[in-house]
């Protein structure tokens, strides 16, 4: 990551490398809103387009998408607003992973608890669940429980 003092306040990508442009590049609090803003966008775009292609291929167009830091889970499903919430932070993991949490939530918009049925449409959904969980798992050292 490279820091310069501009005339405005913006994070950048060039050439891999991270820019962040600053008015006042000495501003810590400034340089980590403008970075953790830059993170979420980020997040929130690659997650949502998952997030549709899944809907698409499901039939669950109907099902809404919200991202923001979760303290304790990658995603949860919300029943009475029809809504799954992604964890910002799901997009640092494997893509693989990623499309788990998303079909494992979306399995959850059809079924609400952790019941044989439900696990039968996840595994029919995504034979692989089991080792992209445990993959997931490996990510989240000390994060807490997932999904």
């Amino acid at each position: 990551m490279k820091i310069f003092e501009a005339n405005y306040d913006g994070v950048d990508i060039l050439d891999d490398k991270l820019i962040l442009n600053c008015v006042f590049p000495e501003d810590f609090n400034l340089k980590k809103s403008l970075l953790m803003n830059w993170y979420l966008n980020k997040a929130t775009e690659i997650l949502h387009e998952r997030f549709d292609h899944y809907t698409e291929i499901y039939e669950q167009n109907d099902v809404e998408l919200s991202v923001k830091k979760l303290t304790k889970r990658w995603g949860e499903f919300h029943l009475s607003k029809n809504l799954v919430v992604l964890n910002a932070e799901l997009v640092v993991a494997p893509m693989e992973c990623i499309d788990y949490v998303i079909i494992h939530e979306l399995c959850h918009a059809l079924i609400l608890d952790h019941s044989p049925n439900f696990y039968k449409l996840l595994l029919k959904r995504l034979p692989t669940w089991k080792h992209l969980k445990n993959s997931l798992e490996a990510h989240s050292i000390g994060f807490g429980p997932i999904v």
